[in-house]
């Protein structure tokens, strides 16, 4: 997959944390979670990151869509029939609906 942003290891995010987490309630609820500064390198520094962009996005997307459409009638009545099936697998779908 082409287009990939460029993300932080799992060490390199517990150290941002640990940097913001500048004040003492902060660090405190950083050290509950994520442990002592001194273990950090030695509980995260070699942890593998999970790739989100391309568990999320990488996979290629088959789609299907169907219509069948059906019109007809004489002078004082009419029809329109109307069938649609829409089939899409292993693709992150945002649908908005109206």
């Amino acid at each position: 997959m082409s287009g990939n942003i460029p993300v932080m290891t799992p060490y390199q995010y517990i150290m941002l944390m640990y940097e913001r987490a500048d004040t003492d309630p902060e660090r405190q609820r950083f050290n509950t979670f994520y442990g002592s500064f001194d273990s950090l390198k030695i509980r995260y520094e070699n942890q593998p990151g999970i790739d989100w962009q391309k568990e999320v996005f990488g996979q290629t997307a088959y789609n299907q869509y169907h219509k069948v459409s059906i019109n007809g009638g004489s002078k004082e009545t009419k029809f329109n029939l109307f069938f649609a099936r829409i089939i899409m697998t292993r693709a992150l779908c945002l649908t908005a609906v109206p």
